[in-house]
């Protein structure tokens, strides 16, 4: 019984660890990744109004804004209990179970892609706009 209530406590302190980020901290990682990804003012503001491109320089954006928000990682691609925790505040709309069905489908759907970090983060951030699932509360 007292392991059970350990594994409890170490799975729901996990899920906690994450901080959910917002409007504000989306505004911030999209100039920071903006700047390191040598996107202009106006290929930001495009990539703002939702004119997302295919090209390099905003395929690495789009995987530089997921690991500031700490749920794309190299090496793993999605931390689906950090994307999960990330969306439910901003989806509200989704019971926790259809999000997770709707991450896992998108993981799942590119994983062919993962030879490459920003083709693959800007795959599975496609994926989840296709989904209609919002990265931060409007």
């Amino acid at each position: 019984m007292k392991f059970l209530c350990l594994l409890v406590l170490c799975v729901v302190s996990t899920a906690v660890a994450h901080t959910v980020r917002t409007k504000d901290d989306l505004a911030s990682y999209r100039q920071e990744c903006g700047s390191e990804n040598n996107l202009t003012e106006e290929e930001l503001t495009k990539i703002k109004k939702g004119e997302v491109t295919n090209d390099e320089k905003t395929r690495c954006y789009v995987r530089c804004v997921g690991k500031k928000f700490e749920v794309f990682e190299d090496d793993k691609g999605v931390n689906v209990d950090k994307t999960l925790h990330q969306l439910e505040n901003a989806n509200k709309e989704f019971t926790t179970d259809v999000l997770r069905e709707k991450i896992l489908k998108c993981v799942d759907s590119t994983m062919d892609k993962k030879d490459d970090n920003c083709t693959w983060a800007f795959a599975v951030f496609g994926c989840f706009k296709q989904e209609k699932l919002k990265l931060v509360q409007e």
